[in-house]
């Protein structure tokens, strides 16, 4: 799917991927398994990554089939569009994705700004939050800290946390390894 995918667009395989159907589970059953497969069971990131193109790919196709259908069509009516939970999940998983990095991000930069400060006696007094010793407490607070948007009314509907996702849980760290060693 994957080798498809790079070879050819979405709106050209929207028939053979059965995309073009009225039925909405033949059009959205593919989409679905591959997104859970993504989020529940993949065992490396390469995996992960063809899973996440794959099926965003394969979404923005199911768009562009009902887009061309209304635009050709003779009536006023917009064609009802397939589940909404297919693009949900789908944005849930980039929103988890998004929040792994930000939270690895935000771990290199709070260790290294205490280890800075160890080794500096001249270093300023640093006034953020304490790192705690329990790496997954410091996560878990980070991760409620973006989740719910602070300062804003926004409050999500679903827990946008990557340690939702079995997949993320299993790359963390050794996506945390490879950031520090890069950085």
């Amino acid at each position: 799917l994957f080798q498809l995918l790079c070879c050819f667009k979405s709106r050209h395989y929207a028939q053979a991927w059965g995309l073009e159907s009225n039925v909405d589970s033949s059009r959205t059953g593919l989409i679905t398994a591959l997104i859970s497969k993504c989020d529940c069971c993949c065992t490396d990131v390469q995996t992960f990554i063809h899973f996440l193109n794959i099926v965003t790919h394969m979404t923005a196709g199911l768009y562009t089939v009902n887009i061309m259908k209304a635009a050709n069509g003779s009536s006023d009516v917009v064609l009802k569009f397939p589940k909404y939970s297919i693009y949900e999940q789908l944005i849930l998983l980039q929103l988890r994705v998004i929040n792994l990095y930000y939270c690895l991000i935000t771990d290199h930069r709070q260790q290294s700004a205490c280890s800075f400060s160890r080794f500096s006696p001249l270093s300023p007094v640093r006034k953020a939050l304490p790192v705690n010793t329990n790496s997954a407490a410091s996560w878990e607070q980070r991760i409620t800290a973006i989740s719910t948007f602070a300062g804003i009314d926004i409050k999500m509907s679903r827990n946008t946390s990557f340690l939702q996702s079995s997949s993320l849980i299993h790359f963390a760290d050794s996506l945390k390894g490879g950031y520090f060693n890069y950085m």
